[in-house]
């Protein structure tokens, strides 16, 4: 699925098992600028503890649908980043219902209120 921010369109995986937008430092490329950090978080999993750093994001577009102002969290190791992706997109962040068509390659959701 494509994100755009600003002008620079990033292609993240949307991932059942993330909780938030991630966005790996090595993909970010020209839309820097877009991005405001407003903090530092540890997370823990089994693999132990990852700083990340909490930004936001502005004038961005999930697809087509203008998403505008988002968070973003960036993990501050570039160790454990798969190669050739860009970030992962929780399917909690899209809304209260997501669905996959896998033969059309269209991911569709109903928003949450904010």
């Amino acid at each position: 699925m494509d994100l755009q921010v600003k002008e620079e369109k990033l292609g993240i995986l949307v991932d059942t098992g993330t909780s938030n937008l991630v966005l790996f430092e090595n993909g970010l490329r020209n839309c820097r600028a877009a991005i405001r950090v407003i903090g530092r978080e540890t997370w823990f999993s089994i693999g132990g503890e990852m700083p990340v750093r909490k930004a936001e994001l502005s004038a961005t577009y999930l697809g087509s649908v203008s998403w505008g102002q988002r968070v973003v969290y960036i993990p501050e190791s570039s160790e454990n980043q798969p190669s050739g992706l860009v970030g992962l997109l929780g399917t909690v962040v899209l809304g209260k219902r997501v669905a996959f068509d896998p033969y059309r390659m269209v991911v569709a959701w109903e928003l949450k209120a904010r």
